[in-house]
């Protein structure tokens, strides 16, 4: 998989585009609503790297579940995951992506459906 594909892989998600925040180093993949990251794709020496969005509950799952998954280098740790996608399956890593976008993503506001008391 080439950083190319796997950029245009995020943008077929809604309302996702690529910006370039420390050209030419990589590509944060942002959502148009907040413009929150939900993943960032960087090459190196060693491949190509993700770093993305883990729910609190799921972050040690995927570093426990592949020796690629570390914890992100110059991110909260806590939050963010780096993995060097040649490393793991493709389905494991659109999973983490679509994990990311689902944590990033606006929430929809709950309307007050109660009437006003007189």
């Amino acid at each position: 998989m080439t950083k190319r594909e796997l950029i245009d892989y995020c943008l077929t998600l809604p309302m996702a585009y690529e910006d370039y925040p420390f050209e030419p180093v990589g590509a944060a993949m942002r959502h148009t609503g907040n413009k929150k990251i939900f993943a960032y794709i960087s090459e190196s020496e060693r491949g190509l790297k993700l770093v993305y969005k883990a729910h609190p509950t799921k972050i040690q799952f995927w570093r426990d579940q592949f020796e690629a998954v570390k914890p992100a280098f110059h991110w909260n740790k806590e939050y963010w995951n780096e993995v060097y996608v040649n490393e793991v399956e493709f389905d494991s890593a659109r999973l983490m992506i679509l994990d990311s976008y689902d944590l990033i993503k606006p929430k929809l506001k709950r309307r007050n459906t109660t009437s006003p008391a007189p």
